[in-house]
């Protein structure tokens, strides 16, 4: 046998082994190999490049990770939390800014301010029946003497969807006190209460006036003479009726609040009085005058629209004065001319006139028998006069009732 390489029978010769690197020059010694790098005095190792694998470490065995259940789990609590959040939130502003308190707060907010026209978007009023609305413009509340103060929010009592509401304000300084229900109609932009609240009722004044034109608190109004019925909004109210030509001016003034459940719908009534002025009385007699006049001038045994007449079945000698004298050959003659006054009334809207001393009269009638001016009146006959008066700006006339 050969000093080479033996191998057991039947065993096919295997390569040569390349030669092995123990770390020492030369193959001397038998330390122990360290890595390179690794060892004392030697500078670190560089790490590998990423995608590539550390060839001195052996394979890695693969742990299971509970970070994406630990993910799933905390973003369903944050959904949860968002959630409740939410709610949270939708309570407190449907809390503070959609319910019958914080509503009634903002009706209240609004009177107390001045308000009434932004009061009455919230909460628009009740007017009575047949009660006209020319008083429910803002500006003869705005400008009142005395407004309504003090509107505060008492109590809410809240059933379900409906709400009573109490309110108290002061108005001259007294207490009043009222009462507005409030019911919820469903929701605003998906999540906040919409609660609407009924407004008060105001009262009625009946305003009784000899002018077609008035001023309340200092602001012009147009009515019709005579008594119309208004509705008002609460607070104190200065009318007056202006000064002209023929009448003096008025002043009242009244003050009303809401109307309460105690209260009874019967309008307060308010009469503005006035005076005639003598010029009327003079512009007025003058009329009547003139319309005497006419009437001496007719010839008529009753002339027409007149105050004084021939009793034509008056007889004389057995003669009646129809059958003796042609009607139109009478010859009236004034002997008294009556005194005249005058009373100018704001409920019917217009002023009446009558005596105040009665005039007198006297006739002659021409006969057909007998001749001219052969009928006379034995005494003078009194009479009286009254009717319409009705001025219009700074013009009078008279009318027959």
């Amino acid at each position: 046998m050969s000093s080479g390489n033996n191998f057991p029978p039947g065993m096919p010769p295997q390569p040569p082994r390349p030669p092995q690197h123990n770390g020492t020059p030369n193959g001397a010694g038998s330390a122990p190999q360290t890595p390179m790098g690794t060892g004392p005095n030697q500078p670190p190792r560089p790490a590998p490049a990423p995608g590539y694998a550390n060839p001195q470490a052996g394979p890695q065995k693969k742990k299971s990770s509970k970070a994406p259940l630990i993910i799933s789990l905390a973003a369903v609590a944050g959904v949860i939390l968002l959630v409740v959040a939410g709610i949270v939130v939708v309570n407190v502003v449907n809390k503070q800014q959609h319910s019958p308190q914080a509503l009634a707060q903002s009706y209240a907010d609004a009177v107390n301010a001045g308000d009434m026209k932004e009061a009455n978007e919230i909460a628009k009023v009740r007017v009575p029946k047949g009660a006209r609305e020319e008083l429910l413009d803002p500006r003869f509340i705005e400008s009142s003497p005395d407004k309504i103060t003090d509107v505060k929010v008492d109590d809410v009592e809240r059933r379900g969807d409906t709400a009573q509401i109490g309110l108290s304000y002061t108005i001259s300084g007294q207490e009043h006190s009222v009462k507005l229900h409030a019911e919820k109609k469903g929701k605003k932009g998906l999540f906040f209460d919409d609660w609407q609240m009924q407004g008060p009722q105001v009262q009625p004044v009946t305003l009784e006036s000899p002018s077609d034109k008035i001023k309340v608190n200092g602001e012009e109004l147009n009515v019709e003479p005579g008594a119309t019925v208004f509705a008002v909004f609460p607070g104190t109210y200065e009318v007056e009726t202006p000064e002209s030509k023929f009448l003096t001016g008025d002043t009242q003034s009244f003050s009303l609040g809401f109307l309460s459940e105690e209260d009874k719908e019967e309008p307060q009534e308010i009469r503005l009085r006035t005076d005639v002025k003598d010029e009327l009385n003079k512009q007025v007699e003058k009329l009547v005058n003139k319309k005497l006049d006419k009437c001496i001038k007719s010839g008529s045994f009753a002339p027409k629209g007149c105050p004084f007449s021939v009793d034509t079945n008056s007889e004389s000698q057995g003669l009646k004065i129809k059958d003796d004298v042609k009607d139109g050959d009478v010859h009236w003659k004034l002997k008294k001319r009556p005194k005249i006054y005058v009373s100018y009334s704001g409920t019917l809207g217009s002023g009446v006139y009558f005596t105040k001393e009665d005039g007198e009269a006297s006739f002659t009638a021409d006969s057909k028998q007998a001749g001219k001016n052969a009928w006379k009146s034995t005494s003078n006959q009194k009479f009286k006069m009254s009717g319409k008066v009705i001025i219009d700006g700074d013009s009078v006339k008279i009318e027959d009732y």
